[in-house]
């Protein structure tokens, strides 16, 4: 409840200074403003926030989304940072191909299988390499992202959360299976009644099913 309370009164002061706002969970979200001084703009989010919640943030400034949230990344914590198509290459080039938004463990590890370890040689890399290893649309994607591109459209629909999830951290660990099972019931009961409640179709559970299996052994 404290974390819900907290988040909505930081979107509602996001939502005040007139600029459409995509939000992202409790404490992400997007700002689409076409201001002369984006960076202003930035450090007064910081103080409006501050000010009225006593709460810190990061912000990052670019043209898309993907590149923005890279730049939020170099902000923290509770700074500014912009990230353009002028400083792109200079400042990720020789970084590794997850540093990208939205490359994970599995990409990065096919990538390294084409010998492509950085965001430089994913950006010089030949579109057919990576659509017949990915397929057309992620692969375009891919060399999209590592050339600092990305969506630049920022969506003023209300949030609606993807996910239900429930996480317990015990004084000691669980050793008993029979402990481990009421555990694990307890919490996915829990989230089945909210998806119930909520009138929610559950489409996968895989990520949550692994991690807990990770903890089984």
């Amino acid at each position: 409840p404290a974390y819900d309370a907290a988040s909505q009164r930081v979107m509602a002061l996001l939502r005040d200074l007139g600029h459409p706002l995509e939000v992202w969970g409790w404490d992400e979200a997007y700002l689409g403003a076409d201001v002369d001084d984006p960076t202003e703009l930035a450090e007064q989010i910081r103080t409006v926030i501050a000010e009225s919640t006593g709460l810190s943030c990061s912000v990052g400034i670019s043209d898309n989304k993907q590149r923005a949230k890279v730049a939020t990344g170099f902000a923290k914590p509770a700074g500014v940072y912009t990230l353009t198509e002028s400083n792109w290459m200079t400042v990720m080039g020789d970084r590794p191909v997850d540093a990208l938004w939205g490359v994970g463990p599995k990409t990065t590890r096919k990538l390294a299988g084409l010998d492509i370890t950085t965001v430089w040689q994913l950006a010089h890399t030949d579109a057919e390499v990576l659509t017949s290893t990915f397929g057309p649309r992620t692969g375009l994607w891919l060399l999209l992202l590592a050339n600092g591109g990305g969506d630049n459209t920022v969506s003023s629909e209300p949030w609606v959360p993807r996910s239900r999830s429930h996480v317990v951290t015990f004084p000691q660990d669980l050793t008993d299976r029979a402990e481990m099972d009421s555990a694990v019931t307890e919490l996915a009961t829990r989230a089945l009644r909210e998806v119930v409640a909520d009138e929610r179709i559950v489409t996968r559970s895989e990520e949550h099913t692994s991690e807990l299996q990770s903890h089984h052994d």
